[in-house]
């Protein structure tokens, strides 16, 4: 089970990059990464070795600009999927991730702010 952003295009890399220098923002990203490494789960997508120029991160948030993409994931063995217990910890697996999942939409989505077609 995963949330996240992966290969992050052009457009949305830079929503992402705004949104990790942006306080409010990159502080709260901060928060949810050490989160998940509290977890034990950690989060994916460090690609650079260097800080693209220019921005300046929010404060804690630094090494998130190294990302050219943001997940995380847990893996379970197989077996669980068909045990009584599947579901629970399906259920606490995504209260970890759900906060993640939904910085993301807040803060990279391309419509964000928009009203979905229900098409």
């Amino acid at each position: 089970m995963g949330a996240g952003a992966h290969d992050l295009q052009r457009e949305r890399l830079e929503r992402y990059r705004a949104a990790v220098c942006d306080p409010a923002a990159g502080a709260e990203l901060a928060r949810i990464g050490r989160d998940l490494d509290d977890a034990g789960i950690g989060i994916a997508g460090s690609a650079l070795r260097r800080p693209p120029s220019g921005f300046s991160p929010a404060p804690d948030a630094a090494p998130f600009l190294l990302h050219k993409a943001l997940f995380s994931a847990v893996t379970e063995p197989a077996a669980l999927a068909t045990a009584p217990e599947f579901l629970d910890g399906v259920e606490q697996h995504w209260a970890r991730l759900a906060p993640l999942h939904l910085w993301l939409v807040a803060h990279v989505q391309a419509d964000q702010g928009r009203p979905r077609s229900r098409g």
